[in-house]
């Protein structure tokens, strides 16, 4: 896998990891939970099930990767719809000029090491960030990292 074939997988990766930090595609006024005071969102139809949200993750993730995120997610019912305290994610980081190497590779993995200047110029030092790929059987590579600087 070349690093640009890598920096993709990554940006795929990343802006999933975004979408259903936010519940899917749709409009706000969709995903908004009516006469809710606690600022809860319904996820919108493309991510309505535990099921569409592995789905979705999966073509960035490993299943592993994606079972942990969607457990990390604060995920409940209301009006027999699956609904989400939103949170923020995201990072300063600028990985359209991020720089890789190859720090391993073994059987069906890679190891790639990133430094990832920051958006914000001045005197602060760039990211180091290690993400770990697998390639899965019948869906190619895929990321197998929980994301940490990720985004």
């Amino acid at each position: 896998m070349s690093k640009e074939e890598a920096l993709s997988i990554h940006d795929v990766a990343a802006n999933y990891l975004l979408t259903i930090n936010e519940g899917g595609t749709c409009s706000i006024e969709d995903r908004r939970v009516p006469n809710d005071k606690n600022e809860h969102y319904y996820f919108c139809t493309n991510l309505d099930s535990t099921e569409k949200m592995y789905n979705y993750l999966e073509e960035g993730f490993t299943h592993n990767i994606a079972n942990q995120i969607i457990n990390g997610l604060d995920i409940f019912e209301v009006n027999n719809r699956l609904a989400f305290t939103p949170r923020s994610s995201g990072s300063m980081n600028d990985w359209k000029n991020a720089t890789g190497e190859i720090l391993n590779e073994g059987n069906g993995t890679i190891a790639y090491k990133y430094i990832v200047p920051l958006v914000v110029k001045g005197d602060y030092p760039p990211a180091e960030v290690i993400l770990d790929y697998v390639y899965v059987l019948g869906a190619g590579w895929r990321i197998n990292n929980i994301p940490t600087n990720f985004t």
